[in-house]
């Protein structure tokens, strides 16, 4: 085989999951505040720790508030030059 290219993946952007946050419950995903820690004992198993997955419910979402805000993310680009 000949190539000027090779690519590797999907070269697709990340993604990540913040469960209830407020753009999902926005468009209509509003799942019940059981099922993300549902989710997550099943995945972890051992592993779960229910402090951790707590502080990440309680705090992820609030990650995105303000996110579809234009001065919102003015200032933080301002803040980070």
């Amino acid at each position: 085989m000949k190539t000027d290219l090779l690519v590797i993946g999907s070269g697709a952007g990340g993604w990540m999951w913040i469960p209830r946050n407020t753009l999902a419950r926005n468009a209509g995903m509003d799942e019940h505040p059981s099922s993300p820690r549902n989710y997550l004992q099943l995945e972890l198993g051992e592993k779960y720790d229910d402090e951790r997955v707590e502080s990440f419910l309680y705090h992820a979402p609030h990650l995105l508030t303000g996110a579809n805000s234009v001065s919102t993310s003015a200032s933080c680009a301002r803040r980070w030059t």
